[in-house]
């Protein structure tokens, strides 16, 4: 009896270690600094700690680093996760903050998990994980949205446990405290309100006689996260602006496209759509089984909560990773509570038929992720990523300098002012459509603008492959107006040619000759 106990144990902690190690292994990535975000909230935190209040307000409020709409309004949803990533990155490096993450990350998985295993068991805790693993990790660069992740997660456990009656309503007064925090860390903080709301409806719907006061307490605790989210430096503005955010969002970006615009647009490298069709199927299968089995016992907040991160999923796959964490405990607790009671010798068949299907399932997903994260595995920068800014440094070239999307928040994370960044909500509509897309298409549009802001410099993500970018390069490699001076396997940096720049362009210049279209 001892033996088959130490065993057991030893069988889960083995469990927990792999677990672990391959989610470990799938999440860290090296992060390409010239097209992160991660330079932007890095600066973002180091002004509002170190700046000027006219700084930290413009921060806040306004597209501070912009030099052509500086004054354009923006709510900055996030500015708090900057404040924390410049902290860590000042104390403990790239390398530390990237280390810092993945137990940030564990953390939070490790707390979905842990649940899961105590709502459900051993075995689908652990069989489940295999195949969520892949759509878990597949935003594993640094990102303020780490903290919707952890927060959710809280805030599920707590509701839930109070919806079980294993806690009191006075300790769900947690969460408009953490809300306080949620609101100025990250956009997703919206998520808190939809869970409060979920486990409500469920309390209206379904137990009001068992438990009348459920849904007045849920509601107080409600009406207090609302008052809180207000809190911000946007105030009612901000508690909004999940809610008008793509009303003026002129840039279309991979991470907000649909799962039918990926396919359309055929640009599915790297997004884990396999796997994500695999855990919708899991948790429909979930859903279907328990219907069948005991209907009775299907949670109503449950069900809700599945169906709203599925349709986010399918229609941005940003959400891929909310939606795995989310569908791993209610997938579980559906499969548990399905054969929860004694059944036919068939049943359990099906059972080590399913749980085995997921696990080589999940082992195949584990693998090609793996493979696919092996070259920029690892912690810190990605090779040489900083090498451009150095340039731009070491010859002091002045701007004003035109540079794509991609590649804005690592100008600014170098401290220069940028024509656009890759925040598509600080810049008008008519900014992207009338002004960015037309000079980089039409020759005549590009001359009217370097014109109207006298362009020093181009900085250029030559791995930007809209048509447009790949056409803008191409004509400015045979402008005799513009040299290329440097060019790695990030960027390229063009200068005018001018008293200015004559010294640099003698040295660096490179023959157009050295240049050739590579099919994308």
């Amino acid at each position: 009896m001892a033996m088959r106990f130490y065993s057991q144990k030893i069988a889960k902690i083995v469990t927990v270690l792999v677990l672990a190690v391959l989610f470990s292994l799938l999440l860290v990535e090296k992060t390409d600094l010239t097209t992160s975000d991660l330079g932007r909230h890095i600066k973002n935190g180091e002004i509002i700690l170190t700046g000027s209040f006219s700084e930290k307000w413009g921060v806040l409020t306004t597209n501070f680093y912009s030099y052509i709409q500086a004054k354009q309004g923006f709510v900055n949803h996030h500015w708090g996760s900057g404040v924390v990533f410049f902290i860590l990155q000042k104390l403990f490096g790239f390398a530390g903050l990237s280390i810092i993450y993945l137990f940030l990350f564990l953390a939070t998985a490790g707390l979905f998990f842990y649940f899961t295993k105590k709502e459900s068991d051993w075995f689908w805790a652990g069989a489940l994980s295999l195949i969520f693993l892949p759509l878990i990790t597949y935003r594993g660069e640094v990102r303020p949205e780490i903290f919707t992740y952890l927060f959710s997660g809280v805030f599920y456990v707590l509701l839930w446990h109070w919806h079980k009656g294993k806690i009191g309503h006075k300790k769900l007064l947690v969460l408009p405290i953490i809300l306080l925090f949620w609101v100025n860390f990250h956009i997703g903080f919206v998520f808190g309100l939809f869970l409060i709301g979920a486990f409500g409806i469920d309390q209206l719907v379904k137990y009001k006689r068992k438990k009348p006061n459920g849904f007045r307490q849920l509601s107080v605790i409600g009406g207090l996260s609302a008052a809180a989210l207000i809190i911000n430096p946007n105030f009612v503005k901000g508690l909004l602006y999940p809610f008008n955010i793509f009303r003026e969002y002129g840039y279309a970006i991979v991470e907000n496209q649909s799962i039918l615009d990926v396919h359309r647009l055929n640009f599915n490298s790297g997004i884990p759509l396999g796997a994500f069709y695999f855990v919708l199927a899991v948790l429909i299968l979930s859903f279907v089984l328990l219907l069948i089995r005991s209907p009775g016992k299907i949670s109503l907040a449950n069900a809700i909560i599945a169906f709203a991160f599925a349709v986010l999923a399918i229609f941005g796959v940003r959400n891929f990773t909310v939606f795995a964490l989310f569908a791993l405990p209610i997938s579980a607790i559906n499969f548990k509570q399905g054969f929860s009671f004694p059944v036919h010798k068939a049943y359990k068949y099906l059972v080590l038929m399913i749980g085995g299907i997921i696990i080589l399932v999940g082992m195949v997903f584990i693998y090609k992720g793996i493979k696919q994260k092996f070259n920029g595995s690892g912690f810190g920068l990605a090779l040489e990523t900083e090498k451009s800014l150095e340039f731009l440094r070491q010859n002091k070239i002045e701007g004003p300098i035109f540079n794509n999307y991609d590649v804005g928040g690592y100008l600014i994370y170098g401290g220069y002012d940028v024509f656009v960044d890759n925040r598509p909500e600080a810049y008008s509509v008519s900014f992207f459509e009338d002004t960015y897309v037309p000079m980089q298409q039409e020759e005549a549009k590009w001359e009217q603008v370097d014109k109207q802001y006298n362009f020093n410099a181009i900085f250029f993500s030559h791995r930007d492959f809209t048509p447009w970018a790949q056409d803008f390069l191409i004509a400015r490699v045979k402008d005799n107006n513009w040299a290329p001076v440097y060019a790695d396997d990030y960027n390229i940096i063009f200068l005018k040619k001018n008293t200015k720049n004559i010294g640099i362009i003698q040295e660096y210049y490179i023959p157009p000759e050295n240049f050739q279209v590579v099919p994308y």
